[in-house]
């Protein structure tokens, strides 16, 4: 028996199918129908697709989902449906407008520097929070946004309507205003920005702690590495933070930015 599921990635919809048909991935052909693509921002984008089943019964070849996805190829244009396309536009103008022309080549390297005083923060708050009231509605996006004073810095929180539009896939929209309302406010003075919409900062440190504990029992019972999915260099600590201790295996990071992945693996195996 064949089954067809979706997910943000190829990993996700795989894991679905696998779970539904109750076999391990050794004993299971693997097809790719469809790549998952991303849209403006992290918006109007395209779920994996994949077909699984029992070894033997697929014609395809079987895909190792332990190894690294090819490169994304590019693909032609197809019409949205979605209404909201429209409010893209002055927000990926606004967004291209203030982002700086090159970034950091190192951006997960702690840097020593003293965080400013309580005043100064304040005034980097409001400019920051002065900055997303005006990309929000651009965003199509009606937000509030709160700001609260951190060990190393700045803490932003939005709240509102269809803030899953801030959010992006995995997060990625948010981590780019996150990125780009830092030099806006001038954080690289010496405060840290951590903005969040809703409380989806803890919410994918959960689902990465997870991803973490599912792939460190995926590689015990099978012997082999996973490759996990790309991330930035925030999420990919967290992976290594949680398996650090673990008995039986380690973690490193493979490839380039942002492509960068975190694979697990036996201890020893290096």
């Amino acid at each position: 028996m064949n089954v067809e599921k979706t997910g943000k990635t190829v990993a996700e919809a795989v894991e679905k199918a696998l779970n539904e048909l109750g076999i391990p991935s050794d004993e299971a052909e693997i097809e790719v129908l469809e790549e998952p693509t991303r849209g403006l921002l992290g918006i109007g984008g395209k779920q994996a697709r994949v077909r699984v089943g029992p070894r033997g019964e697929n014609p395809p070849a079987p895909v190792e989902i332990a190894e690294a996805p090819p490169a994304e190829k590019p693909k032609a244009a197809k019409p949205s449906a979605k209404k909201e396309k429209p409010a893209e536009a002055p927000a990926a103008q606004l967004v291209e407008k203030l982002k700086p022309a090159k970034q950091p080549a190192k951006r997960d390297r702690a840097e020593s520097r003293e965080t400013p005083d309580a005043e100064t923060l304040r005034q980097m708050a409001d400019t920051g929070i002065a900055f997303l009231q005006k990309v929000a509605p651009a965003m199509g996006m009606e937000a509030t946004f709160e700001y609260t004073p951190t060990e190393d810095g700045i803490s932003i929180t939005a709240t509102g309507g269809n803030l899953g539009r801030m959010i992006g896939h995995r997060g990625e929209t948010l981590d780019a205003l996150q990125y780009i309302t830092a030099q806006v406010m001038g954080c690289h003075s010496g405060a840290r920005l951590r903005l969040d919409a809703e409380g989806y900062r803890a919410r994918r440190e959960a689902a990465l702690l997870k991803l973490a504990d599912e792939a460190a029992g995926r590689v015990v019972r099978s012997r082999k590495r996973v490759v996990m999915e790309a991330m930035n260099p925030a999420e990919r600590r967290i992976i290594h933070t949680a398996l650090q201790d673990h008995l039986q295996v380690t973690t490193i990071s493979e490839g380039e930015e942002p492509r960068r992945r975190v694979v697990v693996l036996l201890k020893g195996a290096e």
